[in-house]
């Protein structure tokens, strides 16, 4: 395999990694939010904190850190880079460059989950749609990696990284 090749599959896997674990914060957030009272719940800014994302997030216009604000940062903003939209987006174009190596089937997911993600990321900031959107999209990004890994070659990195 080229290092080229090499180096896109991974960062594929990264920016699907990103795209579901965006997924289960937000998700998680949004299921403490609802358990805990007013009075105790931490706000949505430790969020922004656990992504790393405080910087980006402090220069933009809006800065308040309500639920909308964040949650829209963090899956349908598309000027930053590490939103769910983006990472989508980035994911799509690496397997869009290495459509010849992958399966068709994997293409297709990937390509339906994009346009999904774009067309839906709005329904996120939502909280009363917001479950369903997250759980397709964790549940795609799933789907995804099971397929790569059904088709790695079991050789020896892959034994090595399994069995020591």
């Amino acid at each position: 395999m080229l290092s080229r090749v090499a180096d896109n599959l991974y960062w594929l896997a990264r920016y699907l990694e990103r795209t579901e674990n965006l997924g289960r914060l937000v998700g998680a957030t949004t299921n403490l939010m609802l358990d805990l009272p007013r009075h105790l719940a931490p706000g949505w800014q430790p969020l922004v904190k656990i992504t790393g994302s405080e910087q980006i997030y402090s220069a933009r216009e809006d800065r308040d850190f309500s639920e909308k604000s964040v949650v829209r940062f963090l899956i349908a903003d598309l000027k930053y880079g590490g939103s769910m939209v983006s990472s989508i987006a980035r994911a799509r174009e690496i397997a869009r460059t290495a459509r010849d190596i992958m399966p068709r089937e994997f293409w297709e997911r990937i390509n339906a989950l994009h346009l999904y993600v774009g067309e839906q990321a709005t329904v996120a900031i939502d909280k009363f749609t917001r479950h369903a959107f997250l759980e397709r999209v964790t549940g795609g990004v799933q789907q995804l990696i099971g397929m790569l890994e059904g088709v790695v070659s079991e050789g020896e990195a892959l034994s090595r990284r399994c069995c020591g």
